[in-house]
């Protein structure tokens, strides 16, 4: 079956000089449920910015490599095409409209829907998914808890009926039972609504409990990936996300990689050389 999304051999400038992703390529099978796990600074979110065409406001652009959904290049697109052919994208820190209530920023989310039936038959689904957002929806959005605001977010995304979600840290700021909530959520949607999901998310232990495939970056490549279930009994995964060896000095992902092919007696990859090194989520 081909991938709903392919991303291949991206690279991605800033300003025209700060290299941020180098080289980076990965699939989302079509229904499937794919993380993007790194630390702070890996490039997760600037690789979901350049699916949905977002880099422009940020003075960033793909200088190389392709984008496709469904086979279809999206590379030039506008943002606002890419949402009506099916791709949403829930942004780090939520950024709801918090002057409107709930149930206004959930419409929000319906702006390319033309039938009010649909509208409200949806409205009505993302209750069902989150019902406190139900009993808050003519609350204001800046009033709300921040897992209410993530609810909001989510259901925002799914008001517009889409192929592929991108989720942006969903954990974010959220206590453990909250992410846990979130998390749940998420998984249930993907397989009620048959929607594709990439998530781009710090918090690997939860990630992985959730998804089928991962794949881990660090400045701004790929530098493993695999079944979840396979990355989480991973070592060098443990070592540096699930915080395995408190007992050990803090290392890079890469670095922990390196130790262990050279233990093995296995030659490191060649990395390519790139200008700069300043990166994002």
């Amino acid at each position: 079956m081909s991938p709903v999304l392919r991303i291949e051999d991206v690279e991605v400038y800033y300003d025209g000089v700060i290299h941020v992703l180098k080289g980076v390529s990965l699939d989302i099978p079509e229904k499937g449920i794919v993380a993007l796990l790194g630390a702070n600074g890996a490039g997760k979110s600037t690789t979901l910015k350049a699916v949905s065409n977002l880099l422009r406001a940020e003075r960033g652009e793909v200088a190389r490599g392709s984008i496709e959904f469904l086979g279809r290049s999206i590379l030039k697109l506008d943002p606002a095409d890419i949402v009506r052919l099916g791709i949403v994208q829930v942004l780090e820190g939520r950024r709801l409209f918090e002057h409107l209530t709930v149930e206004e920023n959930l419409r929000a989310g319906a702006y390319a829907q033309t039938r009010r039936e649909n509208v409200r038959n949806d409205l009505e689904r993302v209750y069902e998914y989150f019902p406190n957002l139900a009993e808050r929806r003519e609350l204001k959005a800046g009033y709300l808890s921040g897992g209410e605001q993530q609810m909001t977010a989510i259901g925002r995304a799914l008001m517009g009926r889409p192929k592929l979600i991108l989720l942006d840290e969903p954990s974010m700021g959220l206590a453990p039972l909250l992410v846990k909530e979130i998390f749940e959520i998420v998984h249930r949607l993907n397989r009620e609504e048959d929607v594709a999901i990439l998530l781009a998310e710090q918090n690997a232990l939860m990630a992985l409990s959730i998804v089928e495939y991962a794949y881990v970056m660090e400045g701004g490549r790929i530098v493993s990936e695999g079944r979840a279930d396979k990355l989480a009994r991973d070592d060098s995964v443990r070592r540096f996300y699930l915080g395995m060896a408190d007992h050990e000095e803090h290392q890079s992902y890469r670095k922990i990689l390196e130790e262990k092919r050279a233990a093995a007696g296995v030659r490191s990859p060649h990395e390519h050389h790139s200008r700069g090194g300043s990166d994002d989520s």
